[in-house]
């Protein structure tokens, strides 16, 4: 029994798949390790205590599927274990497609899409991590049968998996469209590839794509029709389609925006260079020097076509990051919808390893161990974070329920709870010591969670069993509305909670 596989994984999976998926999937378990086996909440998942994550209306029609495979359930340890195998299939792609032999470099591949910023900030959202990853993972091997010659079934099945992983997360879209370009640009530098056919293949990728995004609209209007939704405004998901010449130049400014952002976390003018920018902008310098040197000693330059093909090809690659700011106004773009820009790395380490002597490109893969490093670092300072900001809540909201239950003792009948105010400001710090060491993943932190009337009633909810029925919206907007809820102090201070006919009333904020 079993020993069919066996044969299977001795003879027929490369050595090179075998290095590629075992070092991303422990090199995930190592930098993430700590998230992955403990429970760190962050303000989403409140809402995610369990959910099918069906949220066509935002798109992802196929969400709720790619998440099926692993319940809906928020399991961090198997949710993890999951994200670290689509992350180890995503990496076999990748090597495979870019002909990566080196095991060294195959192992910094890796390392850099364990560890990256992109992989981090998903799993803030661990509940939905597994499925992001799957559509990453089926984004890469999309790219990978597409860009080599094959039969129309191998282009059918890369449309396919094209579409689904959009519908997923629509920035896979940008991951698989990035895994084409570095593989022309690597094919046009080694001349494997002729001018000519370049045309040919990108003609071919356009089609692909005009044909996969086709059918995504096509399928998410049909779900949206069926189960009688429509598109929600987050993220500009609503206005999707609705192009203009102003929405073009904006888009453009804000690709460039949200690639020097990554890379540098911040307007280094007006803050101070941190660790990561610092790695970084040395990485983007031998980033321009190692394509220099490859154009100069390929003599590509002889050949003005060729040179203007690839120019143009990683020129093109900063709006591909960005695409869907084109497409959907009003997309703000996280490092988790950056995947992307982790494949700038790899092919530089390519381009070191075949046109830098061996000394300098050493240096080179010493530097990309110092960045990873210090992805590391960043994510489980994050970690940290998130660790504190639960425990915090978990205090906060023991002391809140400790305030309903004294109501309840003394014989006061409560119907319905309402928390009053708003924290959101105060919990979304962005001066600390703490966002200054990780200001590109701050974004999705707090300092706790109980900061609206929708999140506290959750935390209480899930975390101690509350009985009592969420005031809704209407209410709140009444209660509001009453002189001496106004006048209430903000909790815990005294007379910051009382009852209103039936209304357990607790002013959290402003």
């Amino acid at each position: 029994m079993g020993t069919e596989l066996l044969a299977f994984f001795r003879k027929r999976m490369k050595h090179t798949w075998k290095v590629a998926f075992f070092s991303a999937f422990i090199l995930f378990l190592l930098i993430h390790f700590y998230k992955i086996t403990n429970y760190l909440p962050n303000h989403d998942t409140l809402y995610n205590f369990y959910s099918t994550q069906n949220v066509v209306g935002s798109g992802r029609w196929f969400l709720q599927y790619a998440c099926g495979i692993s319940s809906y359930f928020d399991l961090p340890w198997f949710n993890g274990l999951l994200c670290a195998a689509y992350l180890g299939l995503t990496t076999v792609c990748i090597v495979e497609l870019l002909n990566i032999q080196n095991p060294v470099m195959i192992v910094l591949t890796a390392a850099i899409l364990a560890g990256t910023p992109s992989t981090t900030e998903t799993l803030f959202f661990g509940y939905t991590a597994d499925g992001y990853l799957l559509g990453l993972a089926m984004g890469a091997l999309s790219a990978c049968l597409s860009c080599k010659e094959g039969k129309l079934s191998r282009y059918a099945a890369s449309t396919v998996l094209l579409c689904l992983s959009c519908g997923i997360y629509q920035s896979c879209v940008s991951f698989a469209a990035m895994c084409c370009i570095c593989y022309l640009v690597l094919q046009l530098l080694n001349r494997e590839l002729s001018v000519k056919d370049a045309w040919h293949w990108i003609g071919r990728h356009v089609l692909i794509y005009a044909v996969a995004m086709a059918c995504y609209y096509g399928i998410w209007k049909l779900m949206m029709h069926f189960e009688g939704i429509s598109a929600t405004s987050y993220q500009g998901i609503d206005s999707l389609g609705k192009i203009s010449i102003a929405t073009i130049i904006q888009s453009c400014i804000q690709s460039v925006s949200n690639l020097l952002l990554f890379f540098v976390e911040w307007n280094i003018l007006d803050h101070p260079i941190s660790t990561y920018a610092a790695l970084n902008l040395v990485f983007l310098l031998c980033f321009v020097i190692v394509v220099v040197t490859a154009l100069i000693r390929s003599r590509i330059y002889r050949s003005g076509s060729r040179l203007v093909l690839i120019l143009v090809c990683l020129a093109a690659s900063v709006p591909v990051l960005s695409i869907w700011a084109f497409l959907s106004p009003g997309v703000v773009y996280r490092p988790m919808m950056l995947h992307g820009i982790c494949l700038y790395y790899v092919l530089a380490m390519i381009l070191f390893d075949k046109w830098i002597p061996a000394r300098f490109s050493t240096a080179f893969a010493a530097l990309v161990m110092v960045i990873v490093f210090n992805f590391s670092i960043m994510a489980n300072i994050s970690y940290f974070w998130m660790n504190k900001c639960y425990e915090k809540t978990f205090y906060r909201g023991s002391e809140l329920m400790h305030t309903i239950v004294s109501y309840q003792r003394n014989g006061q009948s409560i119907d319905t709870v309402a928390f009053i105010g708003n924290r959101q400001d105060e919990v979304y710090s962005d001066d600390s010591l703490f966002t200054q060491k990780v200001h590109v993943l701050s974004a999705c932190l707090e300092e706790d969670l109980l900061y609206d009337h929708i999140h506290t009633y959750l935390f209480l909810k899930n975390s101690y069993d509350l009985e009592i029925a969420c005031a809704s919206d209407a209410q709140l907007e009444k209660l509001e509305a009453l002189d001496q809820v106004r006048q209430m102090p903000i909790w815990p201070a005294e007379g910051s909670s009382q009852v209103i006919d039936g209304v357990l009333i607790v002013r959290i904020g402003e």
